[in-house]
């Protein structure tokens, strides 16, 4: 555990979660779609090393050519709802840490990059068991995506926010990738950042979130110590 400022949680009601990283593992996914999305726009593939090192450097987006930037995202971000399979699985642990985190009064919310509708993510999200954790469960909208930052948050978090009827300063929002944390900090949360999808400790730690931890499972011992 990485912790650089302390939460109060006895004023926290509510968290909001990412998805993919956090909750769901991220690389096989988001490595196909990538490269189904490079092959698409005529663009060089890359090798599932390079992939995984681009990932910890978050330079993955260096493949894209610039002019093709937002259309590559847009195209990536709408596809990935559709890339799953049944035999798909969630983080081992992250289900029982939803439910010590349920059972403690907490309410849950799950804010994801990816463009979809709700009722897709709700789908996904039932076979997986989980829906019935969340109170609120937003994907985010097309018309809501803008270059500059990969996957923005921050309506998806005042939605949620507005909708559950709670303070920013009674949320904290907690993700694998620096938007979830620039998305938090901009709405006035408290963030937690979660080193499961091999970002570098040393990127995460520009964001400057309240708490850096190696995966969902440690989230108990910084809730509840």
């Amino acid at each position: 555990m990485h912790t650089t400022k302390a939460i109060d949680f006895s004023e926290i009601k509510l968290i909001i979660f990412d998805l993919d990283g956090t909750i769901i593992p991220l690389h096989k996914r988001f490595y196909a779609v990538w490269t189904d999305t490079l092959t698409k726009f005529n663009l060089p593939n890359i090798s599932w090393d390079d992939f995984m090192q681009r990932i910890e450097e978050d330079s993955l987006e260096e493949t894209i050519d610039q002019s093709l930037h937002k259309a590559f995202q847009k195209t990536f971000l709408s596809e990935y709802s559709q890339y799953w399979s049944p035999d798909d699985t969630i983080i081992p642990g992250a289900k029982e840490v939803l439910i010590q985190l349920k059972n403690k009064g907490f309410s849950l919310a799950l804010a994801t990059g990816r463009i979809s509708s709700t009722a897709e993510l709700v789908n996904e999200m039932k076979h997986y068991e989980l829906d019935h954790f969340f109170e609120v469960l937003t994907p985010q909208k097309a018309e809501d995506f803008r270059l500059g930052a990969l996957v923005p948050k921050e309506n998806q978090i005042k939605y949620i926010l507005e909708k559950l009827n709670i303070s920013p300063s009674q949320a904290v929002m907690v993700g694998d990738y620096v938007t979830d944390i620039r998305s938090g900090k901009a709405m006035g949360l408290k963030t937690i950042a979660l080193l499961s999808s091999r970002v570098s400790v040393e990127i995460i730690e520009k964001e400057e979130p309240d708490v850096i931890l190696e995966s969902i499972n440690d989230l108990p011992e910084v809730i509840f110590d």
